[in-house]
């Protein structure tokens, strides 16, 4: 890492596919992408990611999750988990909803789709996030044609700098119908000074393995607004270091 800064003038990488993991590993293309082409290595860092996942504060003791179900229209989609690993977040739904399974959504890359731990009746769907999203409303549909009730990223933002994480959210944003649809963000959400040690960490990580980061609050809004969303509530709790960030499209 020295090495690489140095060289670089030590400024902030935001580059995906040019940073520290690049240069020390002498590839080409996202830590994605180099997974994909290195499966063993790639089957090791899912199995890290389902560990982290299955191991932290389950979101639902943050978020009033019983109102998605309780104001979902009949029969549509209620939660798709974009990035979702094998779907610990999903599950932990599943199980306080068992009602809602037909209902749910997992995407993620096809290889990590295929280990999912949701039951069949969870749809598992392949999807690549810089692309539009297939749960779809908004404008441009039939009336019959309903978007889900939230779309939740846990992790995945804070994997991506401002103007890939940008393009994540527009490819989302038309999929969601206005005054119905909401975007729940699960990541840090950093004070402005003083941030817990386990957050920096995170943010040191972000930065070597995606050339990314840990976001301030400001930071967030920003993000959100820029991408065309505005921030309703952001949900936190003494027993998570993460909090989830709830939005809309903007008007």
């Amino acid at each position: 890492m020295p090495e690489y800064l140095a060289k670089t003038g030590y400024a902030n990488p935001s580059a995906p596919d040019d940073g520290i993991f690049q240069f020390t590993k002498r590839s080409k293309g996202n830590l994605f992408d180099y997974y994909n082409s290195h499966p063993q290595e790639g089957a090791s860092f899912n199995q890290v990611m389902g560990g982290v996942m299955a191991h932290q504060a389950s979101w639902l003791s943050i978020y009033p999750h019983e109102t998605l179900v309780k104001t979902a229209v009949a029969g549509s989609p209620i939660l798709v988990d974009m990035g979702g690993n094998i779907g610990h977040d999903l599950e932990r739904f599943r199980a306080a909803h068992p009602e809602t399974a037909d209902r749910l959504v997992l995407q993620d890359r096809a290889d990590v789709v295929a280990l999912a731990k949701c039951p069949d009746t969870v749809q598992r769907m392949t999807h690549d996030f810089f692309t539009p999203q297939p749960v779809h409303g908004g404008s441009q549909c039939r009336e019959t044609e309903i978007g889900a009730r939230a779309y939740y990223m846990h992790g995945v933002l804070h994997d991506w700098s401002d103007e890939p994480a940008i393009q994540i959210l527009e490819m989302l944003r038309p999929a969601m119908v206005p005054g119905y649809s909401k975007l729940l963000v699960h990541d840090h959400v950093l004070p402005e000074s003083r941030p817990h040690p386990q957050a920096t960490a995170y943010d040191l990580t972000m930065m070597v393995k995606v050339s990314a980061l840990e976001r301030s609050e400001s930071m967030w809004r920003e993000l959100l607004l820029k991408a065309g969303f505005a921030i309703i509530k952001i949900w936190t709790s003494s027993l998570m270091a993460q909090s989830i960030i709830e939005a809309e499209p903007a008007e």
